[in-house]
């Protein structure tokens, strides 16, 4: 999908209106004419609505928008950010840089509300008009984000690979956020069935969490605990055995017994065992 224009961003809620209402048209059924009448009475609704919108409300808007986000109150948060996006969509002269600062937030709404398919469109239309590296990745990692979540891993290892030489060129090859990138692409190619190349990518990203987290931090033991399985899937239990302890004792020390990961990994080693 590329940059929405007016129409689009209408179109997207009319064409369910006109099932809801109607009947889509499949099997050469005719639609409802009343039901076609009331949907085009929606559009004219929304565009009235979106045209009532001054250009100093968007602005407002996004403003609430992103202070109910920082709550927790998506829906809330979304349905603002729509009526912002939507206006600005209205206005004759668009400045590219506010478009893509809307399109970000509507697209990390749609994630925090685990809209997959909207997140992937939203953060398609980032990728298109941002012309800032952070811009970029920002929308690939959350493009493979929302991908892997679809269980599209194939596309999901495409675009976190995709997002990497943005994270290091602006991070640097030692910087956490690097790490996350590289465990991503791990749990991605783990899930897709290849553990050699999961293995490689999480032991990245361990070298660079001992380095910047130190040797006791539960991030360090989560990817103890993903080499350790990505083992115990390939059937090298030594190897699994090891790396899953390793990552329970961090857990057990830093977050105790009770707590879910800790949990977790005795249950990995528990299977292992049998």
């Amino acid at each position: 999908m590329t940059g929405m224009n007016r129409s689009a961003w209408l179109c997207r809620g009319t064409l369910l209106l006109g099932c809801l209402l109607g009947g889509c048209d499949q099997g050469g059924e005719a639609l409802d004419p009343e039901a076609v009448e009331e949907a085009k009475k929606e559009i004219e609704r929304r565009e009235r609505e979106l045209a009532s919108v001054a250009p100093g409300d968007i602005e407002k808007l996004y403003a609430e928008a992103t202070d109910l986000f920082e709550e927790g109150e998506y829906r809330e948060a979304k349905y603002r950010m729509n009526r912002a996006y939507g206006a600005f969509e209205y206005l004759g002269e668009k400045n590219n840089l506010k478009r893509v600062l809307y399109l970000r937030l509507l697209a990390k709404l749609s994630n925090s509300l685990k809209e997959n398919q909207k997140t992937i469109e939203y953060a398609t239309d980032v990728a298109v008009f941002a012309t800032e590296d952070e811009d970029k990745s920002f929308a690939y990692n959350l493009l493979a984000g929302a991908y892997s979540n679809k269980g599209e891993h194939a596309k999901a290892i495409r675009y976190y690979k995709t997002s990497l030489p943005f994270y290091l060129k602006t991070f640097g090859p030692e910087h956490p956020e690097v790490g996350k990138i590289y465990n991503n692409i791990g749990i991605a190619c783990d899930a897709k069935g290849e553990q050699d190349e999961a293995i490689d990518y999480f032991l990245k990203s361990l070298a660079i969490d001992l380095k910047t987290l130190g040797r006791e931090h539960p991030s360090v033991a989560t990817t103890y605990y993903n080499v350790g399985t990505s083992y115990a899937a390939k059937g090298n239990k030594a190897q699994a055995m090891a790396y899953l302890l390793k990552a329970k004792t961090i857990y057990l020390k830093e977050l105790g017994l009770a707590h879910p990961l800790t949990k977790s990994a005795q249950e990995s080693i528990d299977k292992l065992k049998k």
